[in-house]
């Protein structure tokens, strides 16, 4: 069946723009190229958005041109918003899919994209699973897929990875695009822009290797991507009109960036992020799901939260017996052990 609706979407055309920016990506691109050229799904443009390479990325790229479709713009830009917005500026595709350089598509990850676009009549973003990996470890990239935990997720942090996700091209022609005032952390500012008006979801099954190294934007540039990610959760966090002073603000986004140490207080941390959850789960209403839906996201959260503090100063479990976000029985036992071996935060 799923043979059959790949075969009759081809002769429809629907064909995928892939948005592919690079610059100086010799040392990953030819995996990349190789993994894209692979797809079973054929009917797709490649658009690379290069920054002026001085190193052979141009050349390794254009050694694909017959296998592919390709389109080399070179093109300066301050960031990979406007890079992203260039090229998506420069396709035709009715389905735009995000691929960066050093990372690895699997051979169906196009198809399953669009069976699912097209069999759900979905219209919106879906990102897919991934695995994370460098010379020496894989390990699941694993995230919510539903819509309703997608559009929570944004009071937490990016709620797709972004390499994985295809758009409806309706989105761009809404005037959704990237903004390039959040460098880095374009990704995140827009999913906040479209929440409201377009679907979320992720497939199950990751679809994509995203590779981790030093030169990776997240480790290259934390500090700006801190700052970003401040702003945009301080907004999203306003929008349900929960106001945060500085210090209760810092307290909650070290605790979602997992940024915990054996310094940290445990009773301060957790009286904060129990009362920004509270704040949360009294706004049930403003964000249009129900109370036991919310609940039972927001308990994930705060025993992830507990998961991660086990190791800091003042930790107790007798804290954490509470009336809303109260952890059962079988996950207290779970803490008691990993804390007893003390797992490394």
């Amino acid at each position: 069946m799923k043979e059959q609706n790949y075969l009759k979407y081809n002769k429809q055309q629907n064909l995928v723009s892939i948005i592919l920016p690079t610059y100086n990506s010799e040392k990953y691109i030819e995996k990349c190229l190789k993994s894209i050229s692979n797809q079973s799904y054929k009917n797709f443009e490649l658009i690379v958005v290069d920054g002026f390479s001085n190193d052979s990325t141009i050349d390794k790229i254009s050694k694909y041109k017959y296998k592919m479709n390709i389109k080399i713009l070179q093109i300066k830009t301050q960031n990979l918003a406007q890079a992203l917005n260039y090229g998506i500026s420069n396709s035709k595709g009715e389905f735009i899919a995000r691929m960066d350089s050093d990372d690895i598509m699997t051979p169906n990850r196009i198809l399953k994209q669009i069976n699912f676009f097209k069999n759900k009549s979905f219209e919106g973003v879906l990102g897919t699973q991934a695995i994370r990996f460098n010379s020496s470890y894989f390990k699941p990239f694993v995230i919510n897929s539903l819509n309703v935990n997608l559009k929570l997720d944004l009071l937490f942090g990016s709620p797709f990875i972004h390499p994985t996700v295809m758009f409806d091209r309706k989105i761009f022609e809404q005037g959704f695009f990237y903004n390039s005032e959040f460098n880095e952390c374009e990704d995140f500012e827009l999913w906040s822009r479209l929440s409201n008006k377009y679907s979320f979801h992720n497939l199950k099954i990751p679809y994509l290797l995203y590779r981790v190294h030093q030169y990776s934007a997240s480790n290259l540039k934390s500090e700006k991507l801190s700052e970003y990610k401040r702003r945009i959760i301080e907004n999203n966090l306003k929008k349900l009109n929960i106001n945060l002073n500085d210090k209760k603000l810092y307290i909650y986004l070290k605790i979602i960036s997992l940024k915990l140490n054996k310094d940290d207080n445990f009773i301060e941390l957790n009286d904060n992020f129990l009362e920004v959850l509270n704040l949360i789960y009294s706004s049930s209403k403003n964000i249009k799901v129900d109370k036991n839906t919310l609940r039972y996201f927001l308990r994930k959260k705060y025993f992830r939260f507990c998961l991660r503090s086990l190791l800091t100063k003042n930790f107790s479990f007798d804290i954490l017996d509470n009336s809303i976000f109260k952890i059962n029985f079988l996950k207290i036992s779970i803490l008691k052990i990993l804390r007893i071996i003390k797992l490394p935060l």
